[in-house]
Protein backbone atom coordinates (compact mmCIF):
# COMPACT_ATOMS: atom_id res chain seq x y z
CA UNK A 1 0.00 0.00 0.00
CA UNK A 2 1.29 3.44 -0.90
CA UNK A 3 2.16 5.69 2.03
CA UNK A 4 0.45 9.08 2.00
CA UNK A 5 1.59 12.33 3.55
CA UNK A 6 -0.94 14.95 4.54
CA UNK A 7 -0.81 18.29 2.72
CA UNK A 8 -4.29 19.65 3.43
CA UNK A 9 -7.18 18.00 5.24
CA UNK A 10 -10.53 19.36 6.34
CA UNK A 11 -13.23 17.67 8.37
CA UNK A 12 -16.84 18.14 9.38
CA UNK A 13 -17.37 21.33 7.32
CA UNK A 14 -21.10 21.96 6.67
CA UNK A 15 -22.15 20.88 3.18
CA UNK A 16 -19.00 18.80 2.60
CA UNK A 17 -18.18 15.14 3.15
CA UNK A 18 -16.80 14.45 6.65
CA UNK A 19 -13.20 14.28 5.36
CA UNK A 20 -11.86 16.21 2.38
CA UNK A 21 -8.66 17.75 1.15
CA UNK A 22 -5.48 16.98 -0.69
CA UNK A 23 -2.73 14.44 -0.03
CA UNK A 24 0.80 13.95 -1.33
CA UNK A 25 1.85 10.34 -1.81
CA UNK A 26 5.34 8.84 -1.48
CA UNK A 27 5.23 8.52 -5.30
CA UNK A 28 5.03 12.33 -5.46
CA UNK A 29 1.43 12.40 -6.69
CA UNK A 30 -1.13 14.87 -5.36
CA UNK A 31 -4.60 13.44 -4.70
CA UNK A 32 -7.78 15.43 -3.99
CA UNK A 33 -10.29 13.44 -1.98
CA UNK A 34 -13.76 13.55 -0.43
CA UNK A 35 -14.72 10.73 1.94
CA UNK A 36 -17.91 10.21 3.93
CA UNK A 37 -17.30 8.52 7.28
CA UNK A 38 -19.19 7.88 10.46
CA UNK A 39 -19.17 10.66 13.06
CA UNK A 40 -15.97 9.39 14.71
CA UNK A 41 -14.17 9.14 11.31
CA UNK A 42 -13.38 5.47 12.03
CA UNK A 43 -15.64 3.83 9.43
CA UNK A 44 -15.56 4.83 5.75
CA UNK A 45 -19.11 4.94 4.41
CA UNK A 46 -18.37 6.17 0.89
CA UNK A 47 -15.48 7.61 -1.13
CA UNK A 48 -17.05 10.45 -3.10
CA UNK A 49 -13.86 11.50 -4.87
CA UNK A 50 -10.24 10.31 -5.16
CA UNK A 51 -8.62 12.24 -8.03
CA UNK A 52 -5.00 12.65 -9.10
CA UNK A 53 -4.50 16.43 -9.30
CA UNK A 54 -0.73 16.45 -9.78
CA UNK A 55 -0.98 18.23 -13.13
CA UNK A 56 -2.91 21.08 -11.46
CA UNK A 57 -0.17 21.88 -8.92
CA UNK A 58 2.14 24.88 -9.17
CA UNK A 59 5.54 23.18 -9.46
CA UNK A 60 7.42 26.33 -10.42
CA UNK A 61 10.58 27.07 -8.45
CA UNK A 62 10.49 30.78 -9.34
CA UNK A 63 7.06 32.44 -9.43
CA UNK A 64 7.28 36.22 -9.92
CA UNK A 65 6.70 37.93 -6.58
CA UNK A 66 5.87 34.79 -4.60
CA UNK A 67 8.76 32.36 -5.05
CA UNK A 68 8.20 28.63 -5.09
CA UNK A 69 4.78 27.20 -5.88
CA UNK A 70 2.82 25.11 -3.36
CA UNK A 71 3.51 21.89 -5.25
CA UNK A 72 7.25 22.58 -5.47
CA UNK A 73 7.42 23.32 -1.74
CA UNK A 74 5.49 20.15 -0.85
CA UNK A 75 7.80 18.01 -2.99
CA UNK A 76 10.90 19.65 -1.50
CA UNK A 77 9.67 18.90 2.03
CA UNK A 78 8.71 15.30 1.12
CA UNK A 79 12.14 14.65 -0.41
CA UNK A 80 13.91 16.16 2.62
CA UNK A 81 11.84 14.01 4.99
CA UNK A 82 12.55 10.89 2.94
CA UNK A 83 16.29 11.64 2.98
CA UNK A 84 16.22 12.24 6.74
CA UNK A 85 14.17 9.10 7.40
CA UNK A 86 16.47 6.88 5.34
CA UNK A 87 19.58 8.35 7.04
CA UNK A 88 18.09 7.68 10.49
CA UNK A 89 17.12 4.09 9.67
CA UNK A 90 20.62 3.37 8.27
CA UNK A 91 22.26 4.64 11.48
CA UNK A 92 19.94 2.72 13.81
CA UNK A 93 21.43 -0.52 15.19
CA UNK A 94 19.40 -3.73 14.90
CA UNK A 95 16.76 -4.16 17.55
CA UNK A 96 18.53 -6.34 20.14
CA UNK A 97 15.30 -7.30 21.93
CA UNK A 98 13.99 -8.95 18.75
CA UNK A 99 17.28 -10.77 18.27
CA UNK A 100 17.09 -12.21 21.79
CA UNK A 101 13.50 -13.34 21.19
CA UNK A 102 14.47 -15.24 18.04
CA UNK A 103 17.21 -17.15 19.87
CA UNK A 104 14.80 -18.62 22.45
Amino acid sequence: MEQINRTEVGHDFPGMPRLFGQLLSQNERFVAFEIDTDQSHCVVEHVDSWTDVTADQNMSLHNPGTGMGHGAIALKVLRALNTLTSAISEDRPPNQSLERTRDK
